[in-house]
């Protein structure tokens, strides 16, 4: 009887320790969760998308709100949108179309992470670079936080979500 109550009580006490380590596994720091918040404001408020959710634009008076001021990547690219927006040569696609990998989903995607690995190429590398850019695309701005973060990317975090948002911006409407 003893033998069963001492292995019964191993069997609790290690169980009941498993969630404790599971918790701990999805803490974030202070720094990763401010990247997350500016990443999620710039990508899912700050950008004006179409009805297939396509990037069209940027909420320039939200952004101002925000932050006091545009920060310049941005204000250069209110040009292109203009552009882009005056020739009427973009063609509304949805972003992801699984059927047409040589499409724009793919453009943008390609664009995007040449622009990752031009800037934080040194930090992220090719695999890494890839994986944040999947991040993004599927709303996982933590996870996208989480690795910028642990590959040491400096920068306010503002300023981080600002390029890349340029960046994302710039090549849906390249592509």
């Amino acid at each position: 009887m003893k033998k069963s109550l001492m292995v019964l009580l191993s069997f609790t006490l290690l169980f009941c320790a498993m969630p404790i380590n599971a918790l701990a596994a999805t803490e974030y720091t202070e720094e990763e969760l401010e990247l997350a918040e500016e990443l999620e404001f710039m990508f899912d408020e700050a950008m004006v998308k179409d009805a297939e959710g396509n990037p069209v634009g940027l909420d320039y008076e939200k952004i101002e709100a925000r932050y006091g001021e545009v920060p310049e990547e941005l204000k250069v690219l209110e040009n292109e949108i203009g552009i882009a927006n005056n020739t009427g040569e973009q063609v509304i696609v949805p972003m992801i179309n699984p059927s047409d990998p040589g499409g724009k989903a793919d453009s943008i995607r390609k664009c995007m992470r040449e622009n990752v690995l031009s800037d934080w190429g040194m930090i992220l590398g090719g695999a890494a670079a890839g994986q944040f850019y999947a991040y993004l695309e599927s709303g996982s701005f933590i996870k996208a936080a989480k690795l910028m973060i642990k590959y040491g990317a400096k920068g306010s975090a503002w300023g981080i979500a600002g390029s890349l948002t340029a960046q994302y911006v710039s090549c849906a409407i390249k592509a």
